[in-house]
């Protein structure tokens, strides 16, 4: 995805997108993870569901693992949650979605592979994955 476009999707997000500015702008498409790991942020933005209503903000990333391995890719996940959590929470958002992405191999035809891990926030302040049982 370009910058330009890339911008177009974080607009409508300027009270996350700002104090993003060190996890996901338009300027660093990475975020280093705890780990010292970097993936590629794709994107970052609302969700909205039926008739426009704003359901959590979610940041998309592109990730080397499988899909098909959720233990490993949770743990990944879970670290780019970390880097999110504290802009999620500065905009006082209460679910955010972790998308990782496969990696795209090159090619005029593609195929990727993603899963989404959705995080809502108790009222004691926690923060817990829906898949969690």
């Amino acid at each position: 995805m370009k910058q330009t476009q890339q911008l177009n999707h974080l607009v409508p997000l300027a009270t996350i997108v700002i104090p993003l500015a060190g996890a996901a702008t338009a300027e660093q498409s990475t975020i280093k993870l705890k780990s010292g790991k970097e993936v590629k942020v794709v994107n970052v933005g609302p969700v909205y569901g039926q008739g426009m209503k704003k359901l959590a903000v979610e940041l998309q990333y592109e990730t080397e693992l499988k899909v098909s391995d959720l233990s490993t890719l949770r743990k990944e996940a879970d670290q780019v949650r970390e880097v999110f959590r504290p802009d999620v929470e500065k905009a006082n958002e209460r679910t955010a979605i972790v998308s990782a992405v496969e990696k795209r191999s090159p090619g005029v035809v593609t195929k990727s592979e993603g899963y989404n891990f959705v995080f809502e926030k108790r009222s004691d302040g926690t923060w817990h994955c829906l898949d969690d049982k």
